[in-house]
């Protein structure tokens, strides 16, 4: 069974990546939740080089920190993020270039609108990318109770500033 900071730990995580997608339901119309879900969708594309790292990465960290191997540990994360940094910028490069295009063919020109906020959500995963592995580190050298409290503070932070992003600009202040 999973400790109770585990719990809370892979709650806040799934709650952080959907938050500005379940505050947009609240706040906005069906034409607004449509329009940002579309770029919510494509925009997970530009993290999926860090996904791909994390599922190698967190049985290292947990084995290389037990061993004492901490140099090699720091190594490993700088280089896995850069890895995934450099995926991310090049499928963010795509979407500057031809994402309204692309949300055009895929899904209609309807959902044009939206370019603007894959482009601001783009830059959020490029950003989180960047991180590198950072909560699969707290997790396995145990300090995933100090992870389990970001969490929880950066979800109630987040979901004031949406609430405020979406009062003063719309979808695009959720996306920022």
């Amino acid at each position: 069974p999973l400790e109770p900071s585990m719990w809370l730990v892979t709650v806040g995580r799934a709650m952080l990546s959907q938050l500005d997608l379940l505050l947009v339901g609240v706040l906005a119309t069906s034409a607004d939740v449509a329009t940002y879900a579309v770029p919510f969708r494509l925009a997970l594309f530009v993290g999926f080089p860090l996904i791909v790292v994390n599922q190698v990465v967190p049985p290292l960290i947990a084995s290389w920190h037990a061993g004492g191997a901490v140099e090699r540990l720091e190594r490993t994360l700088r280089a896995t993020a850069g890895l995934a940094f450099v995926g991310a910028l090049l499928i963010a490069a795509v979407y500057v270039v031809g994402g309204k295009v692309i949300i055009g063919e895929l899904f209609g020109a309807k959902y044009e609108d939206g370019y603007t906020v894959l482009l601001i959500l783009s830059v959020g995963q490029v950003l989180q990318t960047y991180a590198g592995s950072c909560g699969f580190a707290l997790m396995m050298t145990g300090q995933q109770r100090a992870y389990a409290w970001l969490l929880g503070i950066s979800t109630v932070v987040t979901a004031a500033l949406d609430v405020v992003g979406f009062h003063l600009w719309g979808i695009e202040g959720v996306a920022l």
